[in-house]
């Protein structure tokens, strides 16, 4: 059958135990030298609540003192679904009264070795230090993907959630904190008026890791609908932030770029592939001229939201410049059809990528590509280059397993779907 499978949009089974693998691997990359211990062990530095539980660690924020436990777990779980507001009410109620630290069972305590130096800093030691303040450090464990980094949570001493910081640990998310710290920098100087980003706070290495710390958009306002209109004209804003210029498919910066990633993709079957494909297509388009502009890179429905705030986004690690004007509104819609698909369980890879090329016209049109020709060409570049990307994730993590689940569904489809219209001669 050639249906959306798992790993779209459905949970898996294993997902608690990858979870909970993964808490223990961010432990020993936040506290170096740090032990997990049994509780009463003597020599306790650090004590974690894990919410909602050990099964499916999703949040630990640390209990050293009760009186902020409370509402620094308020301010973190705070969510639009009323059953988790109302499991959050109720763990911020007995932590106030003082009866969560038994309810609440699921712990981790930490120790420090014996053999460690004193001058070997912890995380949450480093980042009081580098904004000097004195901050409670919450870690979020997040689903098992290719772009996993540590995500944490900074709440000063009133529980007001003040930062956000993510660290990279491997090749692929160092680079990728590098990079969203360089286009916050960036955006920082683009006087955006149709939507709001955050603001670098402190960027910089710690233990050769790549520290990003960025301050909170207040996601826990009351929603507001993202309507067309509104998403359009953030999008149109953010491609022209650094400027926009025409320039010929073939001879563009954009091309060069994006064959240079595929060449460097061609030791794997798909890599050639795509290559092939990608300059066979280039080829056949000799009078194709692009408006060329800044994308964010992966605009979805979740890393942005409305609020009274105005439009919120953020996960600016994929933006780039001098790319196709309206990459943003096709990926856009194609992750909204992959959730859809998702969801219904029923709908088939290719038809998802054919209805993407098939609604590209409508949806470019608000960006200045009125020719349906142009639009499709568009349509299929912005394929070439998100395959180009899934695989490049892929392969950058060796036995990347299930973090490039949606790569390995996509690609075959991708490739399929150009095929089909004769990009590959």
């Amino acid at each position: 059958m050639n249906q959306v499978r798992p790993g779209v949009g459905h949970h898996r089974a294993d997902e608690p135990l990858l979870r909970a693998r993964y808490l223990n691997e961010v432990l020993d990359v936040l506290y170096p030298g740090h032990t997990s211990v049994p509780a009463g062990t003597e020599g306790i530095t650090r004590e974690f609540v894990v919410l909602p539980n050990a099964r499916r660690p999703r949040l630990l924020v640390p209990v050293a003192d009760r009186r902020l436990t409370a509402p620094v777990i308020g301010q973190l779980t705070k969510t639009r679904g009323r059953p988790s507001r109302v499991a959050r009410r109720a763990a911020v109620a007995m932590l106030r009264v003082g009866v969560g630290r038994v309810l609440l069972r699921d712990k981790v305590h930490l120790a420090r070795r014996a053999s460690l130096p004193r001058r070997t800093d912890t995380i949450d030691e480093y980042v009081n230090r580098v904004l000097g303040g004195r901050y409670t450090v919450a870690i979020h464990i997040a689903p098992a993907r290719a772009n996993r980094r540590p995500v944490l949570r900074l709440v000063d001493p009133h529980g007001v959630l003040v930062g956000v910081a993510t660290l990279g640990t491997t090749t692929l998310s160092r680079q990728l904190v590098r990079a969203e710290a360089t286009a916050l920098t960036a955006l920082a100087h683009a006087r955006l008026e149709t939507l709001t980003v955050p603001k670098v706070l402190h960027a910089g290495t710690w233990r050769d890791n790549e520290l990003l710390i960025q301050s909170p958009l207040p996601v826990w306002r009351t929603p507001l609908p993202v309507t067309p209109a509104s998403l359009t004209a953030a999008m149109r804003e953010v491609a022209g932030c650094c400027g926009m210029h025409r320039a010929p498919l073939a001879e563009s910066r954009y091309w060069l770029a994006l064959r240079e990633r595929l060449e460097l993709l061609a030791d794997a079957p798909e890599g050639r592939r795509l290559l092939r494909m990608a300059s066979a297509f280039v080829d056949a388009q000799p009078d194709l001229a692009l408006r060329l502009g800044a994308w964010h890179g992966d605009w979805t429905a979740w890393n942005s939201a409305a609020t009274g705030e105005g439009l919120l986004v953020w996960s600016w690690e994929r933006f780039a410049t001098d790319v196709p004007v309206g990459f943003d509104i096709l990926h856009h819609a194609l992750h909204q059809a992959l959730d859809a698909a998702a969801a219904g369980r029923a709908t088939s890879a290719d038809a998802v990528l054919a209805a993407t090329l098939e609604q590209a016209p409508a949806h470019l049109f608000a960006f200045g590509v009125p020719d349906h020709a142009a639009a499709r060409a568009i349509a299929r570049l912005y394929l070439f280059d998100i395959s180009a990307r899934y695989l490049a994730d892929r392969l950058t993590i060796v036995g990347a397993g299930r973090s490039g689940r949606l790569g390995r569904w996509i690609l075959p489809a991708v490739l399929r779907e150009i095929g089909r219209d004769g990009a590959e001669r």
